[in-house]
C-alpha cells in the first residue's frame, strides 16, 4: 500500500491533493470514470488535523472499505434469502394455480381466465347519486355495482370476474342513481389491451351523450389473466434474475476481499490478495450495487404476501 500511496502522491510531499487523485484514476482507469463518485469518495476520505490526506488516512479508507464489504456480503444474502422464498412460494402457487385454473369441458381440460379489477376511485361525478357498473360484455346481468355519490369519492373495492368465451371488454358505466336509465356515462376496455398480464393502473374516462368525453372518470387497476403458467413463469424468472444477480455481486466483493478472508480487526496491515488501487477503481466505476426490488408490477400469490383471496371469485 506503500507504493500505491507513492503512486499517487506525484509532487511527493507526503500529501495527496484532489488533482493527484483524479491524475491517477485517469490513468488507472483509461478516464473512464464516474467523475462524480470519485469526487464524493475523496471528500469523505479522512483528513489529518492540517485538512490533508497523508498516508494514515489513505489507508483508513481500505480499512473502512473492508468492513463496508463485509456489511454488503451480508446485506446480499439476506437479500437473496428473501428472494428464494419468494421463488419458491411462486413455485408453488403455479402448482395451485394451475389446478385452479383448469376447467374440465366435455372432457377436453381448458385453461379458465380471470379479469381483477381494483376500483380505487372516482372523480367528478356529476349525479347527486350514481352507481357505477363493472361487467363484461356477455355477462351484463352479473354487473358488479358501487354506489356514490357526487364529487369525488375514495372505494377500493376488489372484484373478479370469471372471462367466457364470448368476453371481449370490460364495461364501465355510471349512471344518474335517482333517474335511472335517464343519464350515463360510460367507457368499453377491451382485454386484447391487458395481454402482458401485468397490472395496469389508470384513470379510465367517460363519455356521454354523442360519445363526448365528460369530465367523470374512475382510477382502476385491472389484470387480466389468462395464462396463469405464463404469469408464474415470468415471475419467477424475476426472481432467478435477481438471485443471480446477488450472487454476482457477492462473488465479485469475495474477490475484491481476496478469495473471501477476513479481514483482522486489529490489524493494520494489508491482506496481500487485495489491492487498493483495485478497490478504488472498481468503486468510482460504479461496479457494486443493490438487487432490484420486488416485480411490483404482478398482483401477488400465496401466503408469502398475502394472496390468499386470489382464488376466491367475487359474486
Amino acid at each position: 500500500m506503500d507504493d500505491e500511496f507513492k503512486e499517487l502522491n506525484t509532487d511527493h510531499d507526503s500529501n495527496i491533493s484532489k488533482d493527484e487523485f483524479f491524475f491517477y484514476l485517469d490513468k488507472i482507469c483509461d478516464g473512464k470514470f464516474d467523475r462524480y463518485i470519485a469526487s464524493e469518495f475523496f471528500d469523505k476520505i479522512p483528513k489529518n488535523p492540517q485538512g490533508r490526506v497523508t498516508f494514515n488516512e489513505f489507508r483508513s479508507i481500505y480499512v473502512n472499505a473492508w468492513k463496508a464489504s463485509d456489511a454488503k456480503i451480508t446485506e446480499l444474502a439476506t437479500r437473496k434469502a428473501e428472494l428464494t422464498v419468494n421463488k419458491s412460494n411462486d413455485e408453488k402457487d403455479k402448482v395451485i394455480a394451475q389446478q385452479y385454473f383448469q376447467e374440465d369441458i366435455g372432457g377436453v381440460k381448458t385453461k379458465k381466465k380471470l379479469l381483477k379489477v381494483s376500483l380505487h376511485e372516482a372523480d367528478n361525478v356529476a349525479f347527486e347519486s350514481a352507481n357505477i357498473s363493472l361487467f363484461l360484455n356477455d355477462q351484463a346481468g352479473k354487473a358488479k355495482v358501487v354506489h356514490v355519490k357526487s364529487g369525488k369519492t375514495q372505494i377500493e373495492r376488489p372484484f373478479e370476474f370469471l372471462v367466457g368465451g364470448l368476453d371481449s371488454a370490460l364495461n364501465v358505466k355510471i349512471e344518474d342513481a335517482v333517474n335511472r336509465g335517464v343519464m350515463s356515462y360510460e367507457n368499453v376496455i377491451q382485454l386484447n389491451s391487458l395481454t402482458n398480464q401485468k397490472k395496469k393502473i389508470s384513470w379510465i374516462d367517460l363519455f356521454g351523450i354523442a360519445n363526448k368525453k365528460t369530465e367523470t372518470r374512475l382510477r382502476l387497476t385491472l389484470q387480466y389473466i389468462y395464462d396463469s403458467d405464463k404469469l408464474f413463469d415470468e415471475v419467477i424468472g424475476v426472481w432467478d434474475a435477481e438471485i443471480l444477480s446477488c450472487d454476482k455481486q457477492i462473488a465479485e466483493l469475495r474477490l475484491f476481499q481476496g478469495s473471501g478472508k477476513t479481514f483482522p480487526a486489529s490489524s493494520v496491515e494489508q491482506p496481500e490478495p487485495l489491492m487498493i488501487k483495485d478497490f478504488i477503481k472498481d468503486l468510482v466505476k460504479n461496479k457494486y450495487y443493490l438487487a432490484p426490488t420486488a416485480p411490483s408490477d404482478y398482483i401477488g400469490w400465496g401466503p408469502a404476501h398475502q394472496k390468499k383471496t386470489f382464488f376466491q371469485v367475487s359474486n
